[in-house]
């Protein structure tokens, strides 16, 4: 979607409302494609006292296999962006995060929506936040019961291990 921002920079006090729903399930994390939902964007673009700013709430929904259990799961996630859109390109290196340079002064939102999406997807997907995860000796799911494998013994203790038998 692009948003034409000139009626916007020339009016003070323009509001222009965003409800955008973007198709995201081409976009690949971690082997996965996780974004088989669409992605809702919710917010506005306004001109207060001469500066543009970029308010919206990106609502997604995460799907994938848990990190340490595999178990097929599913979080919704809530992202909340603002950004200040300029003309000019903004000098001061610690604020670029917080603006958007447009020259042609048209905003390709799916741009800024993909980029913060990508940026703020976890790094460890898990099923919940104390998952035991799989038995490294047979895979049997520990969230669900103990299964009945011992420790596995280093094998430069072995010696000490006879001697104490």
């Amino acid at each position: 979607m692009v948003i034409n921002l000139e009626p916007v920079f020339n009016n003070e006090g323009l509001f222009v409302p965003i409800d955008y729903t973007m198709d995201l399930a081409s976009l690949s994390h971690s082997g996965t494609n996780p974004l088989s939902a669409p992605v809702r964007i919710f917010g506005s673009i306004k001109n207060t006292a001469g500066v543009v700013n970029l308010d919206a709430l990106i609502s997604f929904e995460y799907f994938a296999a848990c990190d340490r259990c595999m178990k097929s799961t599913s979080k919704k996630y809530e992202l909340p962006i603002t950004y200040t859109i300029t003309r000019t390109p903004v000098n001061d290196e610690n604020k670029d995060d917080e603006y958007i340079f447009t020259e042609d002064m048209k905003l390709q939102l799916e741009d800024v929506i993909s980029e913060n999406i990508i940026l703020n997807l976890p790094n460890k997907f898990l099923c919940d936040e104390d998952c035991k995860g799989l038995c490294p000796m047979c895979g049997h799911d520990l969230n669900t019961s103990q299964c009945n494998c011992k420790e596995p013994i280093d094998p430069r203790l072995l010696g000490l291990l006879q001697f104490l038998e």
